[in-house]
């Protein structure tokens, strides 16, 4: 673990980023933080995606608390959260021409994110992912992007906090859909506060309609007492 890169919030949680010592910490968490969850709206990776993360795919951000867990191997503290950092994208993948960009030359990916259900509800997932821009703009990445499924609110509603915005709706792991989520790593997506249209965000086809007509996503608001709406705005209002 590099404590060198620690950052201590107001709540005393360290963000530190984790090296291959923490192996087994990050991949017991990852399994205890989507215990219970619909396979659907959550991927479970095996050891070998945090391998290759270790090894010269990204980093790992890692939150941790004072004390020690005999759980978690982390001699610096007890890991209560991880959040990836993908610097090498796969073979083939096409966000940046989906995004807009052309390529994914100065493009990396803001991927899975961790929190141990006890330590949920405190903003973790906002503060791995603030710190995941932070660093990849250390790295020299001009762009970030995300994937969420349509289901899994929470994931994209904290992207979306964190100035990302909607752009596409792709299909991943065989046929699951997934939003696909992106911002300039140096400015936070604005959009106006009214926005041109809103969708209901569990109706991927008018969500690829609104997208179509040339709209982002970048909003949402609550819609009756479950349900939530995205808002749409020209993309041109909310890009750099």
């Amino acid at each position: 673990m590099n404590d060198e890169a620690a950052v201590v919030d107001a709540s005393g949680v360290k963000l530190v980023r984790l090296d291959g010592a923490a192996l087994d910490a990050v991949e017991r968490l990852h399994h205890r933080s989507i215990a219970g969850m619909d396979r659907g709206l959550v991927k479970p990776e095996r050891r070998s995606f945090f391998e290759g993360v270790f090894a010269g795919r990204g980093e790992i951000v890692g939150a941790v608390v004072d004390g020690s867990d005999a759980e978690t191997g982390v001699a610096a503290g007890r890991l209560i959260g991880y959040g990836v950092l993908l610097t090498v994208l796969a073979d083939g993948e096409d966000a940046g021409v989906r995004i807009g960009l052309g390529s994914n030359d100065g493009l990396a990916k803001i991927a899975g994110t961790g929190v141990d259900p006890g330590f949920r509800g405190r903003g973790l997932q906002k503060a791995l992912v603030r710190r995941r821009i932070e660093q990849a703009g250390n790295l020299g990445f001009r762009h970030v992007f995300a994937t969420a499924a349509p289901g899994n609110t929470v994931s994209w509603r904290n992207l979306m906090a964190e100035g990302f915005a909607i752009v596409d709706v792709v299909l991943a792991y065989g046929s699951l859909e997934r939003y696909l989520l992106h911002r300039p790593v140096d400015r936070a997506r604005r959009a106006p506060e009214t926005p041109q249209a809103w969708c209901r965000a569990d109706r991927t086809d008018d969500v690829r309609a609104a997208l179509s007509a040339g709209l982002v996503g970048p909003l949402w608001r609550a819609h009756g007492p479950e349900g939530l709406d995205i808002g749409f705005v020209p993309s041109a209002e909310v890009r750099p």
